[in-house]
């Protein structure tokens, strides 16, 4: 019976350590937004946190002449690039009964390691947000006809610190 506690400990020791290590990790926030006439993204977020990144993508407003008839919305964050466009999050909303869709919306989260936002140089991959992120929405409306509007973000340093 006294061996199942001890096999229990051994094993927690085992999984978390013996041993205090210290590392640095490094935290880093950027804020982004972009606007024009017809349409607004605001409380954009991108938080670099030694490789586990998070991407908020922020809320979506449109001017009140934007037309409200829109049966299908896409949205897409990318990093535009002479090749090919790297997309960041992506999401398509589609009316089930053909009726008006609200465009004003939250644009989404993506986290967690892997993707376009994880590289082995956070620095290369900030320097390619700073000029070169873009939002893109495309709506079809209740006739068919297909609209795509871009904007580039704007993007501004929070937080860039490392801890212990």
């Amino acid at each position: 019976m006294k061996k199942i506690p001890a096999l229990i400990f051994i094993t927690a020791l085992s999984l978390t350590g013996c041993s205090k290590t210290e590392s640095k990790q490094s935290l880093k926030v950027y804020s982004f937004h972009g606007e024009n006439e017809q349409l607004s993204v605001t409380n954009g977020v991108i938080v670099f946190n030694d490789g586990d990144n998070t991407f908020y993508g922020g809320d979506l407003a449109v001017s009140e002449d934007f037309p409200s008839n829109i049966t299908t919305f896409s949205t897409k964050f990318y990093i535009k690039s002479d090749n090919d466009d790297q997309i960041i999050i992506s999401n398509t909303v589609i009316s089930q009964n053909n009726s008006p869709l609200s465009i004003n919306t939250d644009l989404g989260k993506t986290s967690g390691q892997g993707g376009t936002l994880d590289t082995a140089d956070d620095n290369e991959i900030i320097t390619d947000l700073k000029n070169n992120l873009y939002f893109e929405l495309v709506t079809t409306d209740a006739n068919g006809e297909k609209n795509i509007y871009e904007l580039q973000m704007l993007l501004s340093e929070v937080i860039a610190e490392a801890t212990e």
